[in-house]
């Protein structure tokens, strides 16, 4: 009897130390770890679990203090607010993750970021300014990318 009490004592001791070391891990996980369930969700078409974790990664992002990662956390949270179609978040968004992408000197993303600043002032009617963002988009693509002409048939 005292075999099978003593069994069951470290046993459940066992169990208990794996589950909290378990739940360490959760919450110790990297920047780069939650982006790559960011894309599996995307991957999948779960929205609205890929928004969570994208505001999961923008914590992860402040608490590290990298511009780099801000950026794309921001980038990632418009992306899937104007997937389930709340846009003017999603402007929010993709005009922050371009002001910090153009502190890193990163003019691919800054394109990015007009490119779809320009498509949703289109869908709220606001032609001007969405010429204006597209164009302004293809001047940071000078010459970076050998093909920018798929942001002309977009727009």
């Amino acid at each position: 009897m005292k075999l099978k009490t003593l069994f069951l004592f470290f046993f459940i001791s066992f169990l208990n130390n794996n589950l909290f070391c378990f739940q360490e891990q959760l919450l110790n996980k990297s920047f780069d770890s939650i982006y790559k369930e960011v894309n599996v969700y995307r991957k999948k078409k779960e929205n609205t679990k890929a928004l969570m974790y994208s505001r999961k990664l923008l914590n992860r992002a402040l608490e590290n203090k990298n511009k780099s990662q801000e950026a794309r956390s921001y980038y990632k949270i418009a992306e899937f607010q104007r997937k389930l179609k709340v846009k003017d978040s999603a402007f929010y968004y993709y005009k922050k993750s371009k002001e910090l992408y153009l502190q890193e000197n990163d003019s691919i993303q800054v394109a990015r970021c007009l490119l779809n600043i320009a498509i949703i002032e289109s869908d709220f009617g606001d032609y001007p300014n969405s010429d204006i963002s597209g164009i302004n988009s293809l001047k940071y693509l000078n010459g970076r990318r050998k093909k920018p002409l798929y942001l002309l048939i977009i727009l």
